[in-house]
């Protein structure tokens, strides 16, 4: 894996080894081997964690299921708190299916829910890489939750941007205080500078189902070369 380091706080990196040839004009750019992600070296982006947002955008790029690239960002990249597109009005069976999928990887086998658990697979706790900045919230949010009463002894926030929000605060609406398996591509908003993979068994008040945007331009080293007439 190499590290590419440009000036005014612009840095490149190649995710997987494989492309050729990169750019090796000793004024503009520097390049160092990582052997190792978690392996500490300065640049200057004003982050006390590095490594956590190399991993941040490592993590990004692979979820789209690219390599042999260069992933291209600002030195300071801020992710975007944005709602995940689903509505308990219009879509009330994938909502239900996301629940479910945090209290057991697979919904217990409902096929109705497989399509959701295969774009948002389980993951475990130590790969849910939160990144080191992110901006707070925005946007219209369709899937919320609102938990209240004696077993919610934990408040975690109140989210103000809910439009749709399911209330389970009878315990007749049903157990949704085991939310306790971390899902690829999600996170719980409820308010501050705090994301959560999951929600602790006693939460209380309004969280959403969020996504989060990094604004990054992948490149790709093009091997096809055009053919000249005649040959």
């Amino acid at each position: 894996v190499c590290a590419c380091f440009v000036t005014e706080y612009i840095l490149f990196f190649i995710l997987v080894t494989g492309v050729e040839n990169p750019p090796k004009n000793p004024a503009v750019i520097v390049i160092a081997e990582i052997k190792d992600l978690r392996q500490t070296f300065e640049i200057e982006i004003w982050y006390g964690d590095v490594n956590a947002w190399v991993e941040w955008i490592k993590y990004t790029v692979q979820s789209l299921n690219h390599s042999n690239c260069y992933a291209c960002a600002s030195g300071q990249p801020v992710a975007q708190v944005e709602p995940l597109p689903l509505e308990w009005i219009k879509d009330s069976q994938g909502m239900q299916c996301m629940i479910a999928l945090y209290q057991e990887k697979t919904a217990w086998g409902n096929e109705a829910c497989k399509s959701l658990s295969l774009l948002f697979p389980p993951i475990p706790e130590m790969d849910a890489k939160i990144p080191p900045a992110f901006s707070m919230a925005i946007g219209n949010h369709t899937a919320c939750l609102s938990r209240q009463g004696v077993k919610a002894t934990r408040p975690i926030g109140n989210f103000s941007l809910c439009s749709e929000t399911l209330n389970i605060t009878e315990d007749l609406a049903g157990n949704y205080s085991g939310l306790g398996i971390p899902r690829a591509d999600l996170w719980w908003y409820c308010s501050g500078k705090i994301l959560w993979s999951t929600l602790p068994s006693n939460w209380g008040c309004t969280c959403a189902l969020v996504q989060l945007v990094i604004p990054f331009t992948l490149a790709f080293e093009n091997t096809h070369r055009e053919r000249t007439k005649g040959a």
